[in-house]
């Protein structure tokens, strides 16, 4: 009591303090022992509705949940959300749990602010109303940015992502972002967004099309008025190395999360199948293709984590196949914890080193930096020729590696660093010596995107600017910044480099 009898209170009458007080009730604003009484004093109805449940005094409709779990009332701050049956028996004995939770706690529900909802085959509502005092509202409802309702997702019902997704990349677009801010903007919001929805809902695959459109073309840069090029397609950015994730396989994995063993979800009447049940997609005759009753679980068709299909020959089973095989049922769990293996190159490449040299190697091991030899296989008329060297044709493989200059700058490296680096004629060759026998230490990988980028740049200077610098200098330079990176001395980078 201490904490309530200590404190003085002021009223501001007309902007002025107007005398002090001590409370007798309660506790101050802002008081962090305030949520833990609220819970505790919640916890008394949650008792009453376990036991309401328990005695079956209170119908819970059936609905979806892994584990088979059953949801019948929930709290979120000081919001109430009952789930229920709509009989008047379960009614009229929530309402006196209500009551007498109000008589214990000094806690009252508010008419005014209430609200009930009814599915559409609900009859007696005037009569329900009228026992609970409240208005009644109409799906679908929003509550903490998604919308609730009690069917399938459609993708009216997902404007809200759709806008948060445009206004976003409206807003960044106006700014001077590089390819590599737009990609962190990717992975760290709007995936985000994503998987927020998908935590609870599988999207339609309308929106998934049009969100993984808007998410590519912000990528690279394209807009209304202005297209740009796409290095690769969107169907490969997993093989690409960036660490996005297709808004498809987010989708899918958070079905199979919702799915589980499928012992708790009915095959044909529960809408699993992206917000939809078998009966609506297939027609109410659907078990007969399946040969199986109409009550059937999902799990009657899955065994070990695979599809088990009925051998029947019909039309909607052939496309129920198709659409079944889009998923992965194992460890769906673990796909959502773990995305999708990286790369082999993807620790060389994404070691750490300044963002835009990290994307510069990516691409490169791609073959996707714009060269002149990749602009001619767009069709453009250019001269391919390397100005590192001005000798040989400018691709990517002889720039970052088969160039004299480029091989210089390795031949300078591993002499300081005391590396014995084999003879590699490709970046690929290069990359997988990082990866596989020679480099462990994470400050000597930055030094392969490190050097690409370097040369990379050395390369447009030369052609766009007419700056020249020489090999020593732009050695100094690849290490000074890995030094920089890794807070290390130059001294404790060849003492890594003897160890390994």
């Amino acid at each position: 009591m201490e904490c309530l009898s200590s404190a003085w209170f002021s009223i501001l009458i007309n902007g002025s303090p107007c005398g002090f007080f001590q409370p007798t009730k309660g506790l101050r604003q802002g008081c962090p022992l305030s949520l833990l009484l609220f819970t505790l004093v919640t916890e008394s109805f949650f008792a009453q509705m376990d036991q309401l449940v328990r005695e079956e005094k209170v119908a819970i409709p059936r609905m979806i949940f892994k584990a088979g779990m059953q949801l019948s009332h929930m709290f979120y701050a000081d919001d109430l959300l009952v789930v229920l049956q709509a009989d008047i028996s379960t009614a009229k004995n929530l309402t006196a749990a209500l009551g007498k939770f109000s008589t214990l706690s000094g806690l009252t529900v508010s008419p005014e602010k209430s609200t009930i909802f009814f599915s559409k085959l609900v009859r007696r509502r005037r009569r329900l109303m009228r026992i609970f005092h409240c208005q009644m509202g109409r799906f679908p409802i929003t509550y903490l940015d998604l919308p609730l309702l009690p069917y399938g997702l459609r993708r009216v019902h997902c404007s809200l992502l759709i806008d948060k997704f445009t206004n976003k990349i409206n807003v960044w677009n106006g700014k001077c972002l590089s390819m590599v801010g737009r990609l962190e903007l990717v992975k760290l919001v709007l995936t985000s967004y994503v998987y927020f929805w998908c935590s609870i809902y599988t999207l339609p695959r309308a929106v998934v099309k049009y969100l993984e459109k808007k998410m590519r073309d912000f990528i690279w840069g394209s807009t209304t008025e202005h297209k740009k090029v796409h290095a690769f397609s969107w169907n490969k950015v997993k093989e690409a190395g960036f660490g996005v994730r297709k808004i498809t396989d987010i989708n899918s994995t958070s079905m199979c999360r919702l799915i589980g063993d499928g012992q708790s979800t009915f095959l044909f009447t529960d809408p699993w199948v992206q917000g939809e049940s078998l009966v609506t997609k297939y027609g109410y005759r659907v078990h007969r293709d399946f040969n199986l009753a109409k009550q059937a679980k999902l799990s009657s068709i899955i065994q070990n984590g695979q599809w088990q299909f009925p051998h029947q020959n019909s039309n909607t089973l052939h496309q129920f196949k198709n659409l079944a095989l889009s998923l992965t049922l194992k460890q769906g769990d673990e796909r959502w914890r773990n995305p999708h293996p990286e790369v082999q190159w993807f620790s060389v490449c994404w070691s750490g080193a300044r963002p835009r040299a990290s994307l510069v190697c990516c691409l490169a091991m791609q073959n996707k930096l714009l060269t002149f030899e990749n602009l001619k296989k767009r069709g453009l008329p250019l001269l391919s020729i390397c100005h590192n060297c001005m000798n040989s044709a400018d691709d990517v493989d002889h720039l970052t590696v088969n160039c004299p200059f480029a091989k210089a700058i390795w031949q300078w490296l591993s002499d300081v660093l005391g590396w014995n680096m084999p003879r590699v004629i490709s970046l690929t060759q290069l990359v997988d010596w990082f990866v596989t026998k020679g480099i462990k230490h994470k400050a000597q990988k930055r030094i392969c995107a490190t050097t690409v980028w370097y040369v990379w740049n050395e390369r447009n200077l030369r052609l766009h600017q007419e700056i020249r610098r020489t090999v020593m200098e732009i050695a100094r330079a690849i290490c000074g910044e890995v030094l920089m990176l890794s807070g290390m001395e130059m001294g404790e980078l060849c003492s890594q480099s003897l160890a390994n």
